[in-house]
């Protein structure tokens, strides 16, 4: 995705990645890297006001993210630019200030 031309940019930034993901939760057996390739909606971005249509393009930009898998219903993470810990309890779903929507993905 990133070209041979910025291997040596995109290596670093995976490898800090993972620092950080060690510095937060320690060495973790069978963590996995993610990339969510970025786009662009050049036209129809609210889709009920386009009649379903929608025109978007690739960018040359993602984002990353290295996860493990847990024994727990708890859901802990941190974003890069953000001073914080968020902690998500999916034994309790009811909505709280500032919370996603974690609700919408229980499984039934």
């Amino acid at each position: 995705m990133y070209g041979q031309q910025q291997l040596e940019e995109q290596t670093a930034r995976y490898t800090q990645l993972n620092e950080s993901f060690e510095q937060y939760f320690g060495v973790q057996e069978g963590s996995k890297l993610f990339s969510a390739a970025g786009r662009s909606e050049i036209w129809g971005n609210h889709m009920d006001h386009n009649h379903g249509k929608v025109l978007a393009g690739s960018i040359t930009l993602d984002t990353i993210a290295v996860a493990a898998l847990t024994t727990d219903s708890v859901i802990t993470f941190y974003s890069e630019g953000y001073d914080q810990k968020y902690v998500i309890d999916l034994t309790d779903l009811t909505p709280k200030a500032g919370d996603g929507m974690a609700a919408g993905f229980r499984v039934c």
